[in-house]
């Protein structure tokens, strides 16, 4: 019994390891360079459309349970 048990753990370490060593596998590669694009937030800048769409929304209380659909529509006029 106690071989099965030590058969058993050998097995399932050596199927494991892969994924113990797997964060090592990028440590010969070299950085790749990040690039991104700046984003302001600018108020007077805005001039866009923004539809927000809830598909479901539920509550659950002993005096209030409500359940429905959610739609929000706001546009940010240029001033």
């Amino acid at each position: 019994m106690k071989r099965l048990f030590i058969a058993i753990s050998i097995f399932t370490i050596l199927i494991f390891a892969d994924k113990a060593f797997a964060q090592n596998e990028n440590l010969n590669t070299e950085a790749k360079t990040l690039t991104y694009e700046e984003l302001y937030d600018d108020p007077f800048d805005i001039n866009k459309l923004f539809i927000h769409i809830q598909p479901m929304y539920g509550e659950l209380f002993s005096t209030n349970t409500t359940m429905g659909l959610g739609l929000k529509a706001q546009y940010y006029m240029k001033m």
